[in-house]
């Protein structure tokens, strides 16, 4: 199967030191189980990541940025089996994104950070979650590679996870140090309305004064897009036809965009704020 891959636009310059290159991959919105276009316009990524994981330059880690599965089901307790003790389980999604996505990519020895979308904890199960909290022992966490420090916030920055960034996280990083954020909801158009306005303004007065690369998000339905919030801040959405590449050379971000090429309407756009409000967020 063919790929196209597209250059971004948005090279941003790191306002740290020097910085040892290194590559990471984002992708998000597989929504295993739902046998449908949101689906499929996911599994032509899988043999496109399986190479570049195992090639030279292959990536350092991969993140998959939510709606992991289509409707929340993960671990599971079969009561049923024992009694005293039940059995922990994996339903069907969890199973199919674990033996499809996970473990082949793990296999290439590339490490893989997990974050949940709104479908993961559809009718509020948790199976998906408590799956996630296994592996860095939250749903939101932080880690550092090289002198760049990643976070992840969960399907967004809600208020309590933004007490953890104001009472545990931001104060221990200088605020020259370059900061990745991740997590599912963008922070602009109709994919942004379920996270309060308020929040979105305590988050941005959180982390303005601080050296903030970009937001990698997804939730956005068929789009794959560029955009800016607030003047500010580089957002990288990769919920559609697209995975993104990241490549951190020195003091250059540098993203690129790789898609299956029997889809139509590739074009990777640039969106402003305004315009997100009219794309369409297929459910």
């Amino acid at each position: 199967m063919k790929f196209k891959h597209f250059c971004c636009l948005l090279i941003l310059f790191f306002s740290y030191n020097q910085l040892s290159p290194f590559i990471f991959l984002a992708n998000s919105d597989t929504h295993v189980g739902e046998k449908g276009i949101k689906e499929q316009r996911k599994v032509g990524h899988i043999q496109k990541m399986l190479e570049m994981n195992s090639s030279p330059l292959r990536p350092t880690f991969n993140l998959f940025i939510g709606d992991l599965t289509d409707h929340g089901y993960g671990e599971e307790k079969n009561s049923a089996l024992c009694c005293f003790k039940p059995e922990i389980y994996y339903t069907k999604e969890l199973n199919e994104f674990c033996t499809r996505w996970l473990f082949p990519l793990e296999e290439t020895g590339v490490p893989i950070y997990l974050c949940a979308g709104n479908h993961d904890v559809y009718g509020k199960r948790t199976g998906i979650t408590n799956f996630i909290k296994k592996r860095p022992g939250n749903t939101y966490y932080k880690f550092q590679k090289e002198n760049v420090v990643f976070i992840c916030c969960h399907i967004y920055p809600n208020k309590e996870i933004q007490k953890w960034l104001q009472n545990k996280i931001l104060p221990t990083i200088p605020t020259h140090k370059p900061i990745i954020f991740f997590f599912h909801y963008p922070p602009t158009g109709k994919g942004s309305r379920s996270w309060p306005e308020e929040e979105k303004d305590s988050f941005f007065n959180t982390i303005q004064n601080h050296n903030v690369q970009a937001l990698i998000v997804g939730h956005h339905g068929k789009f794959s897009y560029v955009s800016t919030w607030r003047e500010k801040i580089p957002v990288y959405c990769v919920a559609g036809e697209y995975f993104a590449v990241f490549d951190i050379e020195e003091r250059l971000l540098n993203v690129t965009f790789h898609s299956r090429n029997d889809f139509k309407d590739q074009n990777l756009m640039y969106y402003t704020p305004e315009e997100l409000e009219y794309l369409t967020i297929p459910r």
